[in-house]
């Protein structure tokens, strides 16, 4: 306490002190000044993690979206064309722009809501890849299928930001969800 009052007065005296200044005094000020850079380094640190971990919750809570939304898209595909849904099994990148899964290679949009073998790329506000995965299979036998009835679905967001360092997946940070669909639960559309 007793450095930042001597820094005070120091200050308070204005320039004509300097030149009558000692040694001792001066050593002070730069022990006050290494202080206060600390202080001022700590303060910049916190704020910078804060803004990163803002940004994180920010991501996440976007990805949660785009995940469950990737699931109303295989909810509504079950529910009005069941025939289709129950052939689907496999990998699909699903774009933003996707309102179901494309089956027909003809279609405009094949490229971005069909399905893909290799890896997504940002599909989703140019940030997020969402991925569709699909098990019709029956459950055991080494199957990831976890449903007993009915169609395995994982909806898949991933990102990635200033920590994802890897090189082999550099989209480090994921939401994943997953359900079971059956036939049991469809509602026919009104006509």
């Amino acid at each position: 306490m007793k450095i930042f009052q001597k820094i005070l007065s120091v200050i308070a005296r204005g320039p004509r002190c300097w030149c009558s200044c000692t040694g001792q005094t001066l050593i002070e000020v730069l022990v006050a000044l290494s202080v206060i850079t600390v202080i001022v380094t700590s303060i910049t640190i916190a704020a910078i993690t804060s803004l990163n971990n803002a940004e994180f919750v920010k991501n996440q809570n976007l990805a949660t979206q785009y995940a469950q939304q990737g699931m109303e898209i295989m909810r509504f595909m079950r529910n009005t064309n069941y025939g289709t849904f129950v052939t689907l099994s496999q990998h699909y990148c699903l774009a933003d722009t996707c309102r179901q899964i494309e089956t027909n290679p003809a279609a405009s949009d094949y490229i971005t809501c069909g399905p893909n073998s290799g890896v997504c790329n940002p599909n989703v506000s140019n940030t997020f890849v969402r991925e569709i995965t699909i098990y019709n299979d029956t459950p055991g036998g080494g199957s990831p299928n976890q449903c007993q009835y009915g169609t395995y679905v994982i909806s898949s967001v991933s990102w990635a930001d200033n920590k994802c360092t890897s090189r082999v997946n550099p989209y480090c940070h994921s939401v994943k969800l997953s359900s079971c669909f059956s036939s049991g639960d469809v509602v026919p559309a009104p006509s």
